[in-house]
């Protein structure tokens, strides 16, 4: 999650992603991803779809709301275990819309997790959800205000990153021959590999 230079909250994707995962509970093998965050389906090795994902926004939901994720335990072992067969312990605290919300996201088994749709289904069902009810989805696309809440934009910018690390507008192979040397793919003959010239 990210702020974006409007001040709005992001959820992006860093390469993890993989494309092409149609199914709701299927499609994928994969096993990586932070051991808080795993799904019970990726524990179990079964296969998961896009409910993981669901069932990732509830984890996020419930640490934004709690401070540590659902089944948290430093112990890698217990953590799965937790993650597998632990009781969901939710704070009084909360409004009963949330709680609904959290346990439908991290139901455990994914073909009745909220979300659980083909497609676009799946969001509009949980965009649905009793707790978003005074949500405007159409102003909330478009960066229009939707509540009392006004987010300040951030002090660092996209633009101000890209100025700090800029793209290079070289192509692979130019790239390639600064890093081999002229289309020698392991270096000049020159090169005795003790110390850069």
């Amino acid at each position: 999650m990210v702020i974006d230079n409007d001040g709005h909250a992001r959820l992006i994707d860093f390469g993890m992603a993989k494309a092409d995962v149609n199914e709701v509970y299927k499609g994928a093998q994969t096993f990586c991803g932070s051991v808080k965050y795993l799904a019970p389906e990726m524990l179990r090795k079964v296969g998961h779809g896009q409910a993981l994902d669901w069932y990732l926004v509830g984890v996020l939901l419930y640490e934004m709301l709690v401070g540590i994720t659902p089944y948290f335990s430093k112990d890698k072992d217990e953590l799965f275990d937790n993650i597998i067969n632990g009781k969901l312990k939710l704070p009084r605290t909360i409004s009963k819309e949330v709680k609904n919300l959290i346990i439908c996201l991290l139901n455990r088994n994914p073909t009745k997790r909220l979300g659980a749709k083909p497609g676009s289904q799946g969001g509009e069902e949980i965009m649905d959800h009793v707790f978003f009810e005074n949500i405007d989805w159409q102003k909330l696309k478009n960066k229009q205000p939707t509540g009392n809440f006004v987010p300040k934009k951030p002090r660092s910018t996209i633009e101000d990153y890209q100025k700090a690390f800029p793209y290079s507008d070289l192509s692979n192979e130019e790239i390639g021959n600064i890093y081999y040397g002229d289309g020698d793919e392991y270096g000049s003959e020159e090169d005795d590999g003790d110390e850069p010239k």
